[in-house]
């Protein structure tokens, strides 16, 4: 029996966009794998075998018949989630179903199959994900299962923090003379709104 971490990291309007593939253990010390990479190495026969240079985590790498190097962010150890659609992208089957052996085996041999709570409300795990603020939480692991298995990763390039940052700068002075230009404070509200929107 293995097992997997379920940690998350949300990003600052609470939407999960990345995800811990290991967590450092301080007794016993160690890499702990989360659910989802500990899932896609049972289902590729494949060990997790973190890259690691200069006591820095490069990437994640699943070694086994086909060797899978997952991707990790230049400033951090994460993976970047590539969410393949809202969660009614990945088929659910009833957990009573599954108890009362009344489900379809066709449909689901030889796929990895994921065990969570998909009811939302106050009892329900759900977190916040860029297509809904209710997504079921196992949908979160279900979507980084899926991107290790079909090698469907989001990478950001290199610059990416600078190139941000001079567009946020680019943008501000922008906004800043064509709001000088306007006359009335009333049209300044109306176009800061309009940016504020979208």
């Amino acid at each position: 029996t293995l097992f997997g971490h379920f940690g998350t990291e949300t990003d600052l309007d609470s939407a999960i966009r990345r995800s811990p593939l290991l967590i450092r253990l301080v007794e016993p010390p160690g890499l702990y794998p989360s659910l989802a990479l500990q899932t896609a190495a049972q289902q590729l026969d494949a060990l997790v075998v973190p890259v690691i240079d200069q006591k820095e985590l490069l990437a994640v790498e699943l070694r086994g018949p086909k060797t899978v190097s997952i991707p990790i962010e230049n400033e951090s150890p994460f993976m970047l989630i590539n969410y393949p659609g809202p969660a009614s992208a990945f088929k659910r089957l009833s957990i009573v179903d599954a108890y009362d052996n009344t489900f379809d085996k066709s449909a689901v041999a030889g796929k990895a199959l994921l065990t969570g709570v998909t009811i939302t409300g106050s009892m329900g795990d759900q977190r916040v994900t860029p297509f809904s603020e209710f997504s079921p939480g196992i949908y979160t692991h279900a979507a980084v299962l899926s991107n290790i298995l079909t090698g469907d990763f989001l990478s950001r390039p290199g610059g990416g923090v600078w190139t941000e940052l001079a567009l946020m700068l680019l943008l501000g002075l922008a906004i800043a003379l064509v709001t000088s230009k306007l006359r009335a404070f009333t049209w300044k509200l109306v176009v800061l709104s309009a940016l504020v929107a979208g």
